[in-house]
């Protein structure tokens, strides 16, 4: 894989995005040990699980598709670009909506997700978004 080649730039971004599946799955199997770390709802971390596990399916299904050379459409990068945008948001709301309850580990962990999706986000505008068609 040539980081420099633009396909397999967006295939690698994609790669790393779609391990938000591996993310979902840990946080569901150990949500109630992190939710009573984080002092925070076993529910809100089962939501962040689940959450996560959709999205990385997503997100795994157009780098699968990319991989074995099939087109992917710009309308369904859109919606994994919007889908990171719109999670940094949720993210930012888990925070603000537990902030009484929250611990440092907590914000750091929720508050470093957001910055992650925005960041996947924007790679995937610049480097993802033009190969689809």
């Amino acid at each position: 894989m040539n980081p420099l080649d633009p396909i397999s730039r967006g295939k690698l971004i994609l790669g790393i995005d779609c391990a938000a599946f591996i993310g979902g799955i840990t946080v569901i199997v150990l949500h109630k040990p992190i939710a009573e770390f984080y002092n925070l709802p076993q529910r809100l971390l089962l939501f962040m699980g689940i959450v996560n596990l959709l999205y990385g399916s997503y997100s795994g299904s157009l780098f699968f598709g990319m991989l074995f050379g099939k087109s992917v459409k710009k309308l369904w990068i859109n919606i994994l670009i919007f889908g990171n945008l719109g999670w940094s948001f949720v993210c930012l709301g888990m925070i603000v909506s537990h902030w009484n309850l929250i611990n440092i580990y907590g914000i750091s962990h929720i508050g470093s997700e957001g910055v992650y999706v925005i960041a996947l986000g924007i790679l995937e505008f610049r480097f993802v978004r033009p190969l689809g068609v």
